[in-house]
């Protein structure tokens, strides 16, 4: 179990909702699958946050949404470690992005920083498999 001590207040959670309108802004038509993980003492804790959306409609679950944005605030205060991955599929084709987090501001990382993390076992160093068809994309700017 990890062990989160952090204290966030409205202004952290005002900004985790900001950069969550961002990512729905910035993620385009169709279904997307956020990771977030944030170093804690003993490990990190991870949250999952799946949306559809299109033109028209937007869909997610409320309780996934108010856990990730829960942890999405002790993100923004900068005080552990965190980082961010969408995984987004649209008409058959899937790509990945992420973002690391520095001082509580989210850092788009390159096509090429996201492979590394994301089929790279961090505590070990073992590679990992991708997945098959996936490509690897620079993640958009979250900064205002």
């Amino acid at each position: 179990m990890c062990a989160l001590h952090v204290s966030f207040g409205f202004n952290d959670h005002a900004r985790a909702i900001e950069i969550m309108d961002r990512i729905f802004q910035k993620s385009g038509d169709g279904t997307h699958r956020l990771v977030l993980s944030v170093d804690g003492i003993g490990g990190n804790t991870v949250r999952i946050l799946r949306f559809a959306q299109d033109n028209e409609t937007f869909e997610a679950s409320e309780d996934e949404g108010f856990e990730f944005s829960e942890l999405l605030a002790v993100a923004a205060t900068g005080a552990h470690g965190a980082g961010l991955i969408m995984r987004s599929r649209n008409a058959g084709k899937e790509q990945v992005c992420g973002w690391r987090f520095k001082e509580g501001i989210p850092i788009s990382l390159s096509a090429s920083q996201t492979h590394f993390f994301h089929t790279h076992d961090l505590t070990t160093g073992e590679p990992l498999p991708p997945g098959p068809d996936v490509e690897f994309v620079d993640a958009p700017s979250l900064l205002r």
